[in-house]
């Protein structure tokens, strides 16, 4: 058995993102706007602990490691079309028309929620420049 066999396995510790996060400097290396993350981003900070307490939470592993391959495939993305967009909310709500165009009826009725974890993903540091 090779190693990818237990790719699946791992995952990422949540617990040791900086709480005290710069977001400020984030924002400004990712070039996304204070418009759009003062007036989209920051109504969504409400949900963000939910969010990480049910990804945390051990009973949910088989979504974690959803999450994980979420942010893989996104931060894939970001790479290949980061120097198409001149800020980051356009990256962000082309990744959301992405999602939404190629996702089932379901989740197409859930089109906030995807939203939500998008800003969510960034938000924590999962996707976008960092440092």
């Amino acid at each position: 058995m090779n190693s990818f066999s237990n790719l699946h396995k791992q995952k990422v510790d949540l617990s040791k993102i900086p709480e005290n996060r710069d977001i400020e400097n984030k924002n400004e290396l990712n070039e996304l706007s204070k418009e759009y993350f003062d007036n989209v981003i920051k109504r969504n900070l409400i949900y963000f602990e939910q969010i990480r307490a049910f990804l945390m939470d051990s009973i949910n592993g088989e979504y974690l490691i959803k999450y994980e391959n979420t942010i893989d495939d996104i931060n894939a993305k970001i790479i290949i079309h980061r120097k198409d967009f001149e800020k980051f909310e356009m990256v962000l709500e082309f990744l959301y028309d992405y999602i939404i165009i190629s996702s089932d009826e379901e989740l197409k009725g859930k089109r906030r929620l995807v939203r939500l974890f998008l800003h969510y993903m960034y938000y924590n540091c999962d996707i976008g420049i960092n440092e």
